[in-house]
């Protein structure tokens, strides 16, 4: 008698790691793209801020001439701009591997794996380039893209994003 099973046939139960992660990318997301919106919203208040308060605030008295100011109220506004731009897109994109991690889409395992390797990447970066009170938020974020990349490459979890064959897959047809 053979037996044949294809993987249609098959019911995949989603990993509560993957349920985690997914809800992760949700928060994630949304803050992301709040904080992408309030950039920009914030734009117009930043280029009416007077100059000397700026200066007064950064405790740079006499430090900066009143069109050294003015130009740092001014580059202020197009960094938000760019940061604003920025962050939207990267909001957005957290949102759509959220729903790939949900429905087991192959693409969203590898959006998630590359993702935490560039966090690992910037963490151990800020980690060589901070002071003291930033190093312990990059170790923080080493720790979690680690967690999330040692967690992604369980063998349960590829094989729920299509990554790793199925037994049923790997013998198509068994005899008895």
């Amino acid at each position: 008698m053979i037996k044949n099973s294809s993987k249609n046939d098959l019911i995949r139960h989603r990993p509560t790691g993957v349920t985690v992660l997914g809800i992760l990318f949700v928060i994630a997301g949304a803050f992301t793209l709040l904080g992408g919106i309030t950039t920009l919203v914030a734009i117009p208040f930043v280029a009416n801020v007077n100059p000397n308060v700026i200066g007064n605030e950064l405790q740079l008295n006499g430090q900066l001439t009143p069109s050294e100011q003015t130009a740092l109220a001014q580059v202020s506004g197009s960094i938000l701009t760019v940061l604003g731009a920025v962050l939207i897109p990267l909001g957005i994109a957290s949102l759509v591997v959220a729903y790939g991690l949900f429905k087991a889409k192959s693409w969203a395992w590898y959006v998630a794996v590359a993702l935490s390797i560039i966090g690992l990447v910037v963490n151990v970066i800020s980690l060589v380039t901070s002071d003291i009170g930033a190093i312990t938020g990059a170790l923080v974020g080493i720790a979690i893209n680690a967690i999330v990349l040692y967690y992604l490459s369980r063998r349960s979890v590829r094989q729920y994003f299509g990554r790793v064959a199925t037994p049923t897959e790997t013998s198509s047809s068994t005899t008895v």
